[in-house]
């Protein structure tokens, strides 16, 4: 894989769409722009092509640096990742591996190509990395952690007061990042939403003025954290559609209208789920293990999927391509 490494912001970038990269470049781009003695602020946009808040967010930063550099005091690193399905609104294209899923070592060029920007973000001593993602469901704006510590908490609470602390999916950049530099994911709500790119434009001029990344437990007053416990997904052999869809009748399984509602608010034990239409037909719930523990969080009554226990949802999807691609959401609880 080829990666387009840029020293200065081309004109081309202070106005293009996010569809227009893949046409302008050709593949990924890395962008190092200033030149002062601070460590850099690494930030990453894009690795999922229709995930657009962080680029839009990105071009107005860049058109503050072109007028006033002197008010950046601190270099800066962008990677946009994948601008080629970006050029297709795509998540990913099928043929290829999800690039939020590739940082942990592997032997695709993509994994090579990860391991190359590590190693290339750990000779330049990061101050901080920020990878930008949006929802395909309702969900608040929040900021994800893949370790319990004190200085990822405080980094994501400068965002928004709910953190969710995960360790799965495997591969993720943020947690690949956290091994050597403070690291974390920003999920900013529906892509192209006014209000997020709004958030996450302010949230990177905090972080380029910080001066010192502090310290606060996740317990503390001020910050909700929650433990992402278990993925929600769709065995491929098993159909699914949104019950307002034309095909909704003939699918193994119907997601409500309000399945992306449900979000981050508590769902309590025999709550509804979705219809299964097929009586055969099941979902899968795995744990941080890798286990199969769908008995432990869902039970069949006629066409209703029930819970067996509360649970609190977040990336519940009713984007149906996406939850096939991924999963239907996550299962949490809050960590007190």
């Amino acid at each position: 894989m080829e990666l387009n490494i840029l020293r200065d912001i081309p004109d081309v970038l202070l106005t293009c769409r996010p569809d227009e990269l893949y046409g302008e470049f050709g593949g990924p781009i890395l962008l190092e722009i200033g030149h002062q003695d601070q460590p850099p602020l690494f930030v990453s946009t894009l690795l999922h092509g229709n995930e657009t808040t962080g680029f839009f967010a990105l071009q107005r930063l860049f058109a503050d640096y072109r007028h006033h550099p002197e008010r950046f005091p601190r270099p800066l690193i962008v990677l946009f990742g994948n601008v080629e399905a970006a050029s297709k609104g795509l998540r990913r294209r099928d043929d290829q591996p999800d690039y939020n899923r590739v940082w942990a070592g592997g032997t695709s060029p993509e994994h090579q190509w990860a391991q190359e920007i590590l190693h290339y973000l750990k000779n330049k001593q990061i101050f901080a990395g920020l990878d930008i993602h949006n929802n395909t469901g309702r969900n608040p704006m929040y900021g994800c952690v893949n370790f319990l510590n004190e200085k990822l908490v405080y980094m994501a609470s400068l965002f928004s007061p709910h953190i969710v602390y995960f360790q799965k999916p495997d591969g993720v950049l943020s947690k690949a990042m956290a091994q050597f530099a403070t690291g974390i994911t920003i999920e900013c709500g529906l892509p192209g939403v006014p209000e997020g790119i709004d958030q996450v434009y302010d949230y990177l001029l905090t972080l380029i003025h910080l001066e010192t990344m502090q310290e606060i437990h996740h317990g503390s007053q001020g910050v909700n954290v929650y433990h992402s416990r278990s993925r929600l997904m769709i065995p491929d052999n098993f159909s699914l559609a949104r019950e307002e869809s034309p095909d909704a009748e003939q699918a193994d399984f119907v997601l409500p209208k309000e399945f992306d509602q449900w979000n981050f608010s508590e769902l309590k034990s025999n709550a509804v789920l979705m219809r299964r239409n097929n009586p055969k037909g099941f979902l899968i719930v795995q744990n941080e293990s890798g286990d199969h523990v769908q008995e432990e969080y869902l039970e069949f009554h006629g066409s209703e999927v029930r819970l067996r226990q509360s649970t609190i949802p977040s990336m519940f999807t009713r984007d149906v391509a996406v939850a096939r691609q991924d999963c239907l959401g996550y299962l949490m609880d809050r960590l007190k």
